[in-house]
């Protein structure tokens, strides 16, 4: 008569194995999904900077983690590089008549003629802000691609970009202040340095009040004008010198 006993536990150890094994699998699937799912965005260091942003300044180098960073703050983003950079804001003439250092270092982004001028840039826009405690309608920020700091801050507000303006006048002080031709608006303005910000107040299509808030950071810009002049003299001396070697 055959023993059939130790069959019947080889089959038991068998299957027991099998689902120790396939048990172990899907705990480490689970494990997995966890750590790839939702989480929470690196930190990132605050700016130093006079003005700032959500921590955000003219000491701030872009990576992803600012980005992921902005993402949890605004919402989903729109990314481009290499793109034109032009700080004129409200009107055009606005920076000719109102803040002429702006206005040169903008001719020199830009082409006389109206020629497309890209540079070498990342920007970041934030257009459906479902965020209810953010009080934005549109964000804009654009960083050097060279160095990663960035040029300047766009963002626009509705009535509630009155309290944001209170607050800078109780962080910054007393703001200058001038009215636009005909009274269509007024901008109240603070300067520090390399870095300047204008909030202006205007109505909007709709005859609610607007509130449009630049953060310019001056030597940023300055810095990418001259590094892209030098880069253009030595490619202009490249191929000068490859042109005199061949002859």
């Amino acid at each position: 008569m055959i023993n059939k006993a130790p069959h019947s536990l080889c089959l038991f150890q068998l299957r027991l194995h099998r689902h120790w094994f396939l048990g172990a699998a899907l705990m480490g699937v689970l494990l997995i999904v966890a750590a790839c799912g939702d989480k929470a965005p690196q930190k990132i260091t605050p700016s130093s900077g006079y003005f700032t942003f959500l921590d955000l300044g003219k000491d701030t180098v872009y990576s992803n983690a600012v980005r992921d960073f902005m993402s949890a703050e605004l919402g989903t983003d729109s990314i481009s590089t290499r793109t034109v950079v032009d700080l004129d804001v409200n009107y055009p003439a606005f920076l000719k008549q109102h803040f002429d250092r702006l206005h040169q270092l903008n001719l020199q982004l830009n082409d006389a003629k109206g020629a497309r001028v890209e540079h070498d840039t990342v920007k970041l826009m934030y257009r459906y802000i479902r965020k209810k405690e953010r009080p934005f309608k549109y964000v804009e920020l654009m960083f050097s691609g060279i160095d990663g700091r960035p040029l300047y801050f766009k963002i626009r507000a509705g009535k509630e970009g009155g309290d944001i303006l209170d607050t800078m006048r109780a962080k910054h002080g007393p703001a200058q202040t001038f009215a636009w031709r005909e009274n269509t608006g007024t901008t109240h303005f603070w300067e520090k340095d390399d870095e300047m910000l204008l909030i202006s107040q205007v109505l909007d299509r709709f005859g609610e009040p607007e509130y449009r808030i630049m953060m310019y950071f001056v030597g940023n810009i300055e810095r990418l004008i001259e590094t892209e002049k030098a880069r253009i003299q030595q490619r202009e001396d490249e191929r000068r010198k490859s042109g005199q070697r061949a002859f």
